[in-house]
């Protein structure tokens, strides 16, 4: 066998370990479609004047037993001037009888500098008017919504939710509002994640800055920490 050969056999050789080494690291299709979501109880918590710090962690255990979630030490429990704003933020005012079983906003105080960021919250209510599988996971009836804003399904710790985009705009201000609707044990219950801001122009600002997407960001993902750990117990 000549020297030209074995070099060539050789480099072969070598491309066919380096694409073998190349398929055995890419991810399967379980874990590209598994979710990951961060460790919230080791995330740093970035507030509106840059300063970083660790969070700590809540349990938040319903008076009546029905369910729990975990909030971070950013929030405070509403009723508290954090939960204020110009739409309702713990409330459901499209359902006659909904009862607010739980209400959490993000400190108003984390975010002192930035004078068009009015609230941000989560919330957990009991739509006693839907009594129904159908009703609970149907299109929330409002002027603002409309056939065009169809529901998405997700999983919550083993749970079927129906999930809405809810945006409205009013008056200069924005409310960002993502629900999530399952209809459990009889009971037709809704989580609530509402950001609410003023829009950009209006406010004087002098030497403080608009409520920024990094901002949002920040408030949301502390949100959402209550959102992902909400968990029924019977």
């Amino acid at each position: 066998m000549s020297q030209s050969t074995k070099s060539a056999r050789f480099v072969a050789l070598g491309v066919l370990i380096a694409l073998c080494h190349l398929v055995l690291s890419l991810p399967t299709t379980a874990q590209q479609n598994k979710l990951s979501f961060p460790r919230y109880s080791d995330a740093p918590s970035q507030t509106a004047s840059g300063t970083r710090s660790r969070i700590k962690l809540h349990k938040y255990v319903d008076p009546a037993g029905a369910f729990q979630f975990t909030y971070s030490d950013l929030l405070v429990r509403c009723p508290d001037n954090s939960c204020d704003a110009y739409f309702p933020m713990c409330e459901n005012r499209f359902s006659e009888e909904s009862t607010t079983l739980s209400c959490f906003a993000y400190k108003r105080s984390k975010m002192r500098n930035r004078p068009t960021f009015e609230a941000g919250t989560f919330s957990v209510a009991n739509l006693k008017d839907l009594d129904t599988q159908k009703e609970c996971t149907g299109l929330p009836e409002g002027e603002y919504f409309d056939e065009s804003r169809k529901s998405v399904a997700v999983i919550l710790n083993g749970v079927s939710f129906k999930q809405f985009e809810l945006d409205e705009d009013m008056m200069s201000q924005r409310l960002e509002r993502q629900v999530y609707r399952t209809f459990h044990r009889g009971k037709c219950y809704e989580l609530s994640v509402k950001i609410a801001a003023i829009s950009p122009g209006v406010v004087e600002l002098g030497t403080r800055k608009e409520f920024s997407e990094t901002d949002r960001k920040e408030v949301r993902v502390r949100l959402d920490q209550s959102l992902y750990s909400f968990k029924f117990l019977k």
